[in-house]
């Protein structure tokens, strides 16, 4: 542990915060008359510097898996017109394990349509989605006798291809990557971006904490340097009366 280091230790780190940590944690004495001084400077530091990690450590992987992919969706797009010239339908699994089996079992979840499409009368084919990289599933559909009917029975998608269908022209959207979207709107915001909204003030207030927690407790090491010199020049001047009173004659 940090705190547990001796001072000297601290003395030789070129840091004044860790010069401030280890004078800090010599006790309280001497600071009995500032009582805005902590007895230790290495717990004031830490308090206020976990105020700043814990919601630090959130924000981060919030922002890397949750925000910047929410904002990728919300990029600036082109309006182009494109005819479609084939549907696709990717399948979706889910994978987990049967009671009494070892190896694992694979359930077909859904379906993911792509369209085929030319954008403004060009000879390239470009495969279009309903978001740029959220992926949209079609849920299998499971009737009440617990039958699962063929995919094209399924109901959404069927209306899927009476709403796209081939040699017809729908408004697609393509972003600065060339990837190219037919549904105009972005999908919903993630919890996870909700949360990030809400954790990154807390994050910059327990930074500003820290820091005045580092600003305190050089300021009372300093105080405290300050006065044990005092204290020291006030007991060579009192040595030296005594020696020059007991030496007169």
């Amino acid at each position: 542990s940090i705190c547990a280091q001796p001072r000297s230790d601290f003395a030789r780190m070129p840091s004044p915060v860790f010069g401030a940590v280890g004078r800090g944690m010599q006790g309280s004495a001497g600071r009995g008359t500032r009582p805005m001084c902590p007895d230790s400077s290495c717990g004031c530091a830490l308090l206020g510097c976990i105020f700043w990690a814990i919601p630090a450590m959130v924000c981060v992987p919030l922002a890397t898996e949750a925000v910047v992919p929410d904002f990728h969706e919300r990029a600036p797009v082109v309006e182009h017109s494109c005819a479609i010239v084939g549907v696709e339908f990717k399948e979706h699994y889910r994978y987990g394990y049967s009671k009494g089996k070892t190896r694992g079992t694979r359930t077909l979840r859904g379906w993911s349509p792509l369209l085929d499409v030319r954008i403004g009368g060009q000879d390239a084919l470009q495969k279009a989605t309903r978001y740029r990289d959220t992926e949209y599933v079609i849920h299998r559909e499971i009737t009440a006798e617990y039958v699962i009917p063929p995919m094209l029975e399924q109901v959404q998608v069927k209306e899927f291809v009476s709403r796209f269908p081939i040699n017809s022209t729908i408004p697609c959207f393509q972003f600065d990557d060339a990837k190219v979207k037919w549904d105009q709107n972005p999908p919903t915001m993630s919890v996870g971006t909700y949360a990030f909204f809400v954790l990154a003030p807390l994050t910059a207030c327990g930074a500003v904490t820290c820091f005045c927690c580092m600003r305190l407790c050089a300021w009372c090491d300093a105080r405290s340097d300050q006065e044990q010199a005092s204290l020291a020049a006030m007991s060579n001047s009192i040595e030296l009366d005594m020696t020059s009173s007991s030496e007169s004659p």
